[in-house]
């Protein structure tokens, strides 16, 4: 702390307060609060953000917790439907073979008509 206020000094420059010194080395700008702004005013300012903050952070939970439940609804669509289609393809062998069935009964043998 001294050696920058020395150096300060040295520079031509007034000497820091301890306040200063230690925002400076914490990498801030001192400045308690901007031109004609009250600690309330400021405080006030900081909560409104803090809410919007909030709110902000609720919406993308909200967001991503919509996008997890359609995504394993879509899992799940996907799923009945390649079993759906599963059942179709079964259904269809069945009715071919039905087909040949009635075909071969219909068939009467040495009929010419």
């Amino acid at each position: 702390m001294i050696e920058l206020e020395d150096k300060s000094i040295e520079e031509g420059e007034t000497p820091m307060s301890e306040d200063e010194v230690l925002a400076e080395a914490l990498g801030h700008r001192f400045e308690a609060f901007p031109q004609g702004k009250s600690f309330s005013s400021t405080t006030q300012q900081d909560s409104k953000v803090k809410k919007k903050l909030y709110e902000s952070q609720n919406k993308l939970e909200n967001a991503k917790t919509k996008i997890t439940t359609l995504t394993i609804e879509l899992e799940e669509e996907k799923e009945r439907n390649k079993n759906n289609e599963e059942k179709i393809e079964t259904l269809q062998a069945q009715m071919q073979q039905l087909g040949l069935r009635i075909q071969s009964h219909n068939t009467i043998p040495n009929c010419t008509w």
